[in-house]
């Protein structure tokens, strides 16, 4: 199956429900909206024998952070990226959001 025929799975530390609290008031949300980039940790994990261009694993984190506001990105504080081979083989770079940028900008 080819990557972009595959469902992105998203889990994490940080659930829905778990976030409610963020938007019980403007103050508690303006306090505390920056905690699940500071506190979480962001896995994205890649099986590198079904992706069929080498772009395609930068192009999804380069979405994410993409999606993110500038404060959002500098609170990323541990974002991981596994690749998978089949031979076991595993390669994880591990960088805050701010230092994921520069090396997707190739800086």
């Amino acid at each position: 199956m080819r990557p972009d025929e595959e469902r992105l799975l998203c889990s994490g530390s940080f659930l829905r429900k778990d976030l409610a609290l963020l938007l019980t008031s403007r103050q508690l949300h303006a306090e505390t909206a920056l905690h699940p980039y500071k506190l979480g940790f962001f896995d994205f994990q890649f099986d590198y024998d079904y992706l069929d261009e080498d772009d395609w694993r930068e192009a999804v984190i380069r979405g994410f952070l993409q999606a993110r506001s500038q404060q959002q990105i500098d609170g990323i504080a541990k974002m991981e990226v596994s690749t998978h081979r089949m031979n076991f083989t595993t390669t994880i770079e591990t960088y805050t959001g701010v230092e994921w940028v520069r090396r997707l900008r190739g800086s």
